[in-house]
């Protein structure tokens, strides 16, 4: 290495590198502390789980397209439109006629007998008895402009609810598109970085014996190990990306299998 000019790119480089490292603690220990905030608790997070920067999903039984019949978000669409279906079958019954049945008895005592005889005692207890058994038919006449309106308001929800049913359905038949594709290019990338990764390594190691021999400057060999570097970190990145995009589809189709099947 040179004094001067060598010297100085270099205490750039690695004083960049600090900054760097330190904005990535900071962006750490923020997505802890919004984590906790989301889990509703003030315990402390540590990362333990490395398979996501190991390896990358296989994606063969992920990236195809699933039944979203069972997302929660249709369910929940159509729980609304069954609903709607339902007040409005029961506001056609409301005109209906109702058969009320009904039935009533009285009983009393009494101490007068008919002969005149008066005996007060007797008039504690029940001797008289009386029954009444009937039932009635209504039509609701005065109601058959109020069930006009109600009817019509109701089959305006309806059919709002069915629409908002077909757009939600298409929402998400949309987005499972775009997570097919991007889960497809995120495990090509994934497939691709492991050529870059030993590209970089085999160049660091000839500018290495290179560099031994007084052939190449410091400032080739630190240009080739941060290219190692920089190919070990897109590597990494590469996997991430491709655990993200697993994510991502399994949130789409609401089926948490998708992500869970690939982590055993």
């Amino acid at each position: 290495m040179r004094p001067g000019v060598d010297t100085a790119l270099f205490l750039s480089e690695l004083s960049r590198a600090r900054i760097d490292l330190i904005n990535a603690r900071k962006n750490l220990q923020v997505l802890k502390i919004k984590l906790s905030a989301l889990m509703v608790t003030d315990s402390s997070f540590v990362i333990t789980d490395t398979t996501k920067f190991n390896r990358s999903p296989d994606g063969e039984k992920s990236n195809k397209d699933t039944s979203l019949s069972e997302h929660p978000l249709i369910r929940l669409a159509q729980s609304r439109v069954d609903w709607s279906k339902a007040k409005e079958s029961l506001i056609k019954k409301n005109l209906l006629p109702k058969l009320n049945i009904w039935a009533t008895t009285f009983a009393r005592g009494s101490g007068i007998y008919p002969d005149g005889t008066i005996k007060s005692s007797d008039g504690w207890g029940f001797s008289k008895y009386n029954y009444g058994v009937g039932f009635q038919v209504a039509f609701p006449i005065l109601k058959f402009s109020d069930e006009k309106f109600q009817k019509a308001e109701q089959n305006f929800i309806s059919k709002s609810n069915e629409a908002m049913l077909n757009q939600t359905s298409l929402e998400l038949s949309k987005q499972q598109d775009i997570s097919n594709v991007t889960l497809q290019n995120a495990l090509e990338v994934a497939k691709e970085t492991p050529v870059q990764l030993q590209s970089a390594d085999y160049a660091y190691k000839a500018i290495l014996i290179r560099y031994n021999t007084g052939l190449v400057n410091f400032s080739d060999l630190i240009q080739a190990q941060f290219n190692l570097v920089k190919a070990e970190t897109d590597l990494k990145k590469s996997y991430w990306e491709a655990w993200k995009a697993l994510l991502f589809k399994t949130a789409v189709t609401g089926d948490l299998n998708i992500f869970l099947n690939e982590v055993k």
